[in-house]
């Protein structure tokens, strides 16, 4: 399968199907509020990415939506300092 990445220089991929006959063409326009461009058949179709997104996890396994969500952990600290003030008299 020949799929090219998307990278900031080449916003275009494209994703052959299983019987050769055709491709299915992603092109991400960033400057439009995220809309996909998406060409299946020589027919185009403009989704927006929430959209794309909300088909990957729909069609995604439990495993495979584990690894599209990867967890960062963060650990707070939490410090409190304490001054002591004495207060002298004149």
């Amino acid at each position: 399968m020949e799929n090219k990445e998307l990278t900031p220089s080449s916003n275009k991929a494209i994703v052959p199907t299983l019987s050769g006959e055709k491709e299915i063409g992603f092109e991400y326009n960033p400057n439009e509020d995220g809309l996909w461009e998406v060409t299946l058949g020589g027919k185009k179709a403009t989704i927006k990415q929430k959209d794309l997104f909300s088909l990957v996890f729909y069609a995604a396994n439990t495993e495979q939506v584990d690894k599209l969500t990867p967890v960062t952990n963060t650990q707070v600290t939490m410090l409190v300092r304490k001054h002591k003030v004495k207060l002298l008299r004149d």
